[in-house]
């Protein structure tokens, strides 16, 4: 039997054993005739076949293996590379018993052959397969490895190749690995390494695993080489593995040097603290140290910091090193760091002659942002003022001018009189202004280009919906067959009416469009949809929907009535009125639902439109009527904390239910419109929610475009969203920068979804809250006082923690938001009644507070202030407090 026949019925059947037997004895010809006929077979192969068998996905691995073996066996360098990485030859759960058939197969080829192939293959892995639970990519790796050591290689050092060391090598002793002495180096040069070892932890006792971690074995390593313990008996294999302290530190600092993300580098933080470093090793790279000082990630600045104080204190640091050092710390973001360095130079001030120098460098944070660090550093100033000469005396005076009253006189006791500066006007802060929104969309082929760019968009923005949905009602029937060509070619699935009921705003319109009898289709949407669905969905859904409906049912109608012409949301009422006349001259009515958003978007205060007069039409004689009565009204919300017993799903056969508090608005409004019934209504949760996670309605972003004049009942919608969905986000990050560029008064609900977006575990969330506030704070919108109101109880609540505020709070006070009567309000709720501790991040509110009051000059006492006696007079946040209430007594 040939050569190729034997071999093909033995990989067919997936007998690797008997593959790698038949492959033993082949020659160059019969090499060249099985690397021939390879590829056929596997182009041949009907995959189909072996899933429907029993066993087919054993079967598949087995040929796949033997497949590798082969090709291993019998092909050139590059062409063997190429098959080895076969996306159609993947091995899964069996990749070690597949890479020793490849490696047994390859044994058979030359030194050269091997040598080449290992270092093709490590050239093409790519990091991203470099994780335990890749079994291809740790396939790859293993074979690759194994012929570069067999045939004597050094190992390969591309990024892929030392990640793919580090995951499949962790385990390995140091004696048995033969890449470890020669790989350790590029640890610090491979791109990777810090991200994949980011979460290596040492063990419950602070020490590290020798055979489990790779700190752990870098140390035993560096034992080794007698430099930690001399005695430490290292001879034979693991001598060989010895890796020098040297190296291991000049490699952190160097890869400190070259920068990156702090979670990158973390791991390496913790190896250099493991190998704690002596002042004499840290003294030979203190130059070092010190330029990592100025823009390092806090950790990297912390461990070089630590390291110029232990030289310093050894051997005093020059001058030039020392004005960098203290430079570099004193400017730096980080508060906790900027007070160490200033700890720092108190105590080395007197030892080493530096008074002078200290002075100089504390006047330099007189204008620090935080509180605490210029009382530290007026103080600091102070106590070294009888060493200075006049030069530095009169740099301090002036850098003092900008001193609050509180520190200013001690300046002046110890400096001289002090020229106070004027004081500093508040941040100014620009309303947004409103703007006209792009015209419509004029064209089929304008439609078909739209269309196709938002159909793989389901979040697109309102304005954006809006234009394409008055387009698809105005130009849709005109571009029905360009259309339908490109939703065959893209997206075929829209055009099967089984899809009917999983389509929503754009894609249902789409959908409907295309249909040969469009209002057959959409009465079985509205009897079988939207029907089911309507008691789940949120109220400004729904009525989204009912829109989305009517725009269906007027297919060819020359305008859509309700589409807002400003980026608040808001309907031009002598657009408003041109657009009802135009559908008069064509003998058309509008949909009920398209009518009313259109009444509800049109401006507070609109009491009368005299281009409707000349018209005819019930829909113009309602809008004259809705108007004459005052518009649409916004209900009085009851605004309170509920709690709902909320059942958490799990495998569980027993329910588990646990008592949830949330800040609630409950309201019933009386309206002759039924879209303003609909959204003007909100009933209070069921005492238990048995919501599964669900949907809450497309598009949450809109609904402030809704009713764009009352942005308080749009954020009672958003609130009753968060009590009834809970795991399903209204999108904060988008939504609220919405609710602010709206009109319309402010108030508890509007405060509540605030805070739940400054409070928000996303940071999209948190950065959008702080837009909002801002834009709320420069139209004279914010409601300052009812989010002091709400936020202890919020706290109490556990919606959040304090500490997740403070952050978007910092901003927001930089960036001139007027918030004092926010902390007038929250601060004396929050300190903690006697004999209770601080809740965690007060003193940093209290310090925001401070600076608040600084910002916009406010000088009101708050008596809880006076009245709170502190556990510890010494806390930071006692401390805090006193500050405040010494600023706000400031003359």
């Amino acid at each position: 039997m040939p050569v190729w026949e034997e071999l093909r019925e033995r990989i067919s059947i997936g007998d690797v054993p008997a593959v790698l037997k038949l492959l033993e004895p082949l020659d160059d010809a019969g090499c060249k005739e099985v690397a021939r006929e390879l590829p056929a077979f596997v182009r041949s192969r009907d995959n189909e076949n072996f899933w429907r068998r029993t066993g087919g996905v054993e079967l598949n691995i087995a040929q796949n293996t033997a497949l590798k073996a082969a090709g291993a066996a019998c092909l050139p360098p590059a062409a063997a590379t190429t098959w080895l990485f076969r996306r159609d030859l993947e091995i899964w759960r069996t990749a070690p018993r597949a890479a020793e058939a490849v490696l047994q197969a390859a044994s058979l080829r030359p030194v050269s052959w091997r040598a080449d192939v290992g270092r093709r293959m490590a050239g093409r892995l790519r990091l991203r397969d470099m994780v335990p639970w890749e079994e291809e990519g740790g396939l790859s790796w293993e074979v690759a490895a194994r012929l570069l050591a067999s045939a004597g290689e050094a190992p390969a050092t591309d990024d892929a190749f030392v990640i793919g060391w580090l995951v499949w090598r962790c385990t390995t002793p140091r004696g048995q690995d033969p890449f470890f002495p020669a790989l350790v180096p590029f640890l610090f040069e491979a791109e990777g390494v810090g991200a994949r070892l980011a979460d290596e932890r040492p063990e419950q006792n602070g020490t590290w695993s020798r055979t489990g971690s790779w700190i752990g074995k870098l140390l035993a390593a560096a034992d080794s080489a007698g430099i930690v313990s001399p005695a430490g008996g290292a001879d034979g294999a693991q001598a060989d593995a010895a890796v020098s302290r040297e190296t291991l530190l000049d490699g952190c600092v160097r890869r400190f040097l070259r920068g990156g993300r702090a979670r990158n580098l973390a791991w390496f933080v913790r190896l250099h603290q493991a190998l704690a470093p002596s002042v004499e090793e840290s003294s030979t790279r203190v130059r070092d140290y010190v330029r990592l000082l100025a823009a390092a990630p806090t950790a990297v600045a912390d461990l070089a910091f630590a390291q110029v104080k232990a030289v310093d204190e050894r051997t005093p640091l020059d001058g030039g090193l020392f004005a960098e050092t203290a430079e570099a710390m004193l400017f730096r973001p980080e508060a906790k760091l900027v007070k160490a360095v200033l700890v720092w130079l108190d105590r080395t001030a007197r030892a080493r002659g530096r008074e002078a120098a200290v002075v100089g460098f504390a006047a330099g944070l007189f204008g620090h942002e935080r509180p605490e660090v210029r009382e530290r550093a007026v103080k600091l100033a102070v106590k070294y003022a009888a060493k200075v000469d006049p030069l530095t005396a009169e740099t301090v005076r002036e850098a003092a001018s900008v001193l609050p009253g509180t520190l200013l006189p001690l300046v002046a006791e110890a400096f001289g009189a002090v020229e106070a500066a004027e004081p500093q006007a508040p941040p100014v802060l620009y309303a947004p202004v409103p703007t006209d929104l792009p015209g419509p969309i004029a064209s089929p082929a304008e439609l078909v280009e739209e269309t196709a760019l938002h159909l793989h968009d389901s979040r697109m923005s309102w304005p954006e919906m809006e234009r394409l949905l008055a387009g698809l009602v105005t130009v849709g029937p005109a571009a029905a067959e360009e259309l339908r060509q490109h939703v065959q070619n893209n997206m075929p699935y829209l055009l099967h009416r089984s899809h009917l009921a999983h389509f929503h705003g754009h894609f249902l319109l789409v959908h409907l469009l295309l249909q040969h009898q469009p209002s057959r289709f959409l009465d079985d949407y509205r009897s079988s949809v939207l029907s089911q669905s309507e008691l789940s969905l949120p109220a400004p859904a729904r009525l989204l929907r009912l829109r989305f409906l009517d725009a269906a049912a007027c297919f060819g109608a020359p305008v859509l009535l309700a589409t807002p012409t400003s980026s608040t949301g808001h309907l031009d009422p002598d657009v408003f009125a041109a657009r009802l006349r135009t559908l008069e001259e064509t003998g058309l009515e509008p949909g009920q639902y398209d009518l009313e958003q259109a009444l509800l978007r049109l401006p507070v205060g609109t009491d009368r439109v005299p281009a409707l007069d000349g018209l005819s039409s019930p829909a113009a004689a309602r809008a004259r009527a809705w108007l004459a009565e005052g518009g649409y009204r916004a209900p009085d919300l009851a605004c309170g904390f509920i709690t709902v017993k909320r059942r958490h799903y799990s495998w569980s056969p027993t329910p588990a239910w646990t008592d949830i508090s949330h800040f609630h608005a409950a309201v019933s409004c009386d309206s002759p419109l039924d879209a303003g019934r609909l959204i003007g209504t909100i009933a209070r949760p069921p005492e238990k929610e048995e919501y599964p996670p669900g949907h809450h309605g497309p598009w949450a972003p809109w609904w402030p475009a809704i009713l764009p004049s009352h942005r308080e009942l749009v954020a009672a919608h958003l609130l009753h969203q968060t009590a009834t969905r809970p795991y399903d986000s209204y999108d904060p990050a988008a939504v609220l920068p919405a609710l602010a560029d709206a009109t319309g008064p402010t108030g508890s609900a509007t405060a509540a979804v605030l805070l739940h977006g400054l409070g928000s575990e996303r940071a999209a969330d948190r950065a959008g809250a702080v837009d909002a506030l801002l834009s709320f704070a420069a139209q004279g919108a914010l409601p300052a006082v009812e989010l002091g109101r709400l936020l202890p109880s919020l706290l109490e609540a556990g919606s959040f923690p304090l500490t997740r505020l403070l952050p978007p709070l910092t901003e927001a006070v930089r960036a001139g938001a007027p918030l004092w009567p926010f902390f007038a309000e929250a601060v004396p709720v929050l300190l903690p009644l006697p004999g209770a501790s601080a809740r965690s991040g007060l003193a940093s509110f209290l310090a925001l507070a401070t600076t608040t009051a600084e910002i916009h000059h406010v000088r009101e006492a708050l008596p809880a202030l006076a009245d709170w006696t502190p556990a510890s007079p010494s806390s930071r946040p006692a401390k805090e407090a006193v500050r405040l209430r010494r600023t706000l007594a400031a003359p």
